[in-house]
């Protein structure tokens, strides 16, 4: 919130004529015509501080942060004892990404005047960039406190509060609105508190009023797309993130969510497409990666036995033989207990196109995927029966079915996301999708009817894991009704078979949670199952066995301890079911 220049300045200074027709025309709104009257005034006056502030005041409102930080510094250092000056330099520094000098500038200025509210406000603002939430928190909150009337103050505090207290930050929100009815992040923030409080209906007629007064706004029809969703409005859902995208083509987080509602419908052309489009931005975001930092060793090594794997069956690869020479050669230049090694420029380019080829295999639609011994009313009497849903399947998939999403998974370019631990992760928008995926979906809704029927496919993943994994993925929650994972690795491969699965703990994550507390909060987590007396039920690794789980229960990897090679890597596959459960960010 920049402040317009307030201190009157001798009435025969120089330039002051020019300074004053500046002041009136920036009153008016005629912006451009104010700068050059500050430009006028600047030419009689250099050290007119008045002139430079307002000129910098124009060149923020107009998004230029880079010339308004030089007007006010120029200003600041004429006039060191004005505020607004160390202020609004702080703001054109924020603008510029520069949190830390912006910090400075807001401290400064209020060592000279310790009760401006919107000074407090802005030094927040910098503060929850610098992620120092405790005290951006107490900043929003003594701006409130100097001025209650401040409309920022209460709405920075609802965006703080979001992430921790869903009805605290709903009461900031409409105490923002209360003072400025007309304030859009406040209505936004408002819809979204809304949403994190199982209120879609509510928080969709607050958007909508958004998306009426401001239809070209992206980011108010992606919000309203999710909130469609949770509404089970999937038509309406799409039609706003095609909107969104239609307004701003580079919104991936659109195009992910309109993937996923295009998985529910089974809609494979579309999802190709989808896919594609995402994995175009991936890959550029991976090759400035290779070029800005060395490459995970575990990756590259799987990239190799992939590149054998490839070449021993047959398959037709562009480049492979190069590739695979390539690939040896940086992995034997990993040291000894090394995670990362630098890569030479042929070698990037190389590997970024082994991982970006479209080369995936193109498995037809096979009789069933599903074993048809299955016994699905057993199956869906004791999940609907039993106080902790939990149920084991054994033989889950038919061996055609089985091999067919083996040779997926061992011959796919999908495993792109790395893990701390060692593990590789391939989601379906990343391409870990195909017509035999949409057809296990649909086959597992028709044969559980009772369980899946009435839950669309919400999201599908893999995980592939190096011989030396430990420890997998770590404890957490589904943002999702139904959970069912199964494994397809031989059970040979497992050199522990009491081990390898999963654990599925007896206690479901607290409803008020957000996505990142019951996904990534190790000590929270740790914290809630000790307090509840939470107990794990140990599923051992089998390779073809399939759990099927409410997705709100608290669950991790087991222990693995599998063989070296290629087809005896850990594989894990899950398919979620149905929206909520829990809440999102």
């Amino acid at each position: 919130m920049a402040f317009p220049p307030s201190r009157p300045l001798p009435p025969t200074a120089a330039g002051e004529q020019k300074f004053q027709l500046a002041s009136t025309l920036y009153a008016q709104g005629r912006l451009s015509e104010a700068a050059e009257a500050c430009r006028a005034a600047l030419t009689q006056a250099s050290d007119h501080d008045g002139a430079l502030h307002l000129l910098g005041v124009i060149a923020l409102q107009t998004n230029r942060p880079h010339e308004a930080a030089a007007c006010f510094a120029k200003a600041a250092a004429l006039e060191p004892t004005n505020p607004t000056y160390h202020s609004n330099h702080g703001l054109a520094l924020l603008g510029m990404d520069q949190a830390p000098a912006a910090l400075q500038a807001f401290d400064h200025a209020l060592r000279l005047r310790a009760d401006i509210a919107e000074i407090h406000c802005s030094r927040a603002d910098a503060l929850l960039r610098l992620n120092r939430l405790a005290e951006a928190l107490e900043g929003y909150g003594r701006a409130a406190t100097l001025k209650p009337e401040l409309a920022e103050a209460h709405c920075g505090l609802g965006n703080l509060l979001r992430q921790t207290n869903a009805t605290a930050a709903r009461a900031a929100f409409e105490a923002a609105l209360a003072r400025d009815p007309t304030y859009v992040e406040a209505r936004y923030g408002l819809a979204l508190a809304l949403q994190d409080l199982g209120m879609p209906a509510e928080a969709l007629a607050e958007i909508d009023m958004l998306a009426a007064a401001y239809p070209a706004l992206p980011a108010i029809h992606y919000a309203r797309g999710s909130m469609l969703a949770d509404l089970n409005r999937a038509d309406d859902a799409r039609a706003a993130y095609e909107r969104a995208l239609a307004l701003d083509p580079g919104h991936t987080d659109a195009r992910r969510n309109l993937f996923r509602l295009r998985l529910g419908d089974g809609d494979f052309p579309a999802l190709v497409r989808l896919a594609a489009e995402l994995a175009e931005e991936e890959f550029g975001a991976e090759a400035a990666t290779l070029r800005d930092r060395p490459a995970a060793a575990f990756r590259l090594r799987h990239d190799l036995e992939q590149a054998d794997w490839l070449a021993a069956h047959g398959y037709a690869v562009e480049g492979l033989a190069d590739v695979r020479q390539r690939l040896e050669s940086a992995c034997a230049r990993v040291a000894d207990g090394a995670k990362e090694v630098l890569l030479s420029a042929d070698e990037r380019a190389a590997i970024a196109a082994f991982r970006r080829r479209r080369f995936v295999p193109p498995p037809a639609r096979i009789q069933g995927m599903i074993n048809p011994a299955l016994q699905a009313r057993a199956i869906e009497d004791a999940y609907c029966g039993a106080a902790t849903p939990v149920v084991v399947i054994d033989d889950f998939l038919s061996p055609e079915a089985l091999q067919a999403l083996r040779n997926f998974c061992f011959a796919a370019a999908v495993w792109r996301r790395e893990y701390v631990n060692g593990y590789l992760g391939a989601f379906a928008e990343d391409g870990f999708v195909s017509t035999l995926h949409l057809q296990l979906a649909a086959e597992l809704r028709e044969r559980l009817p009772r369980t899946l029927g009435g839950h669309r496919l919400e999201q599908m993943w893999g995980f592939k894991y190096n011989p030396d994994v430990v420890t997998g993925i770590n404890v957490h929650a589904d943002f999702a009704r139904i959970n069912l994972n199964f494994w397809i690795t031989p059970d040979d491969a497992n050199l522990d078979p009491g081990t390898g699965g999963l654990l599925i703990y007896d206690k479901p994550a607290p409803a008020a949670w957000t996505f990142k507390e019951y996904n990534y909060d190790a000590a929270a987590i740790a914290r809630f199952l000790a307090e509840q007396g939470a107990t794990a039920q140990r599923i051992p690794y089998r390779c073809n066995r399939a759990v099927l789980f409410d997705s709100t229960l608290f669950h991790e990897t087991d222990r693995v301890h599998f063989k070296p090679g290629y087809e005896n890597r850990r594989i894990n596959i899950t398919c979620l079911f149905g929206r909520g459960g829990l809440r999102t960010y």
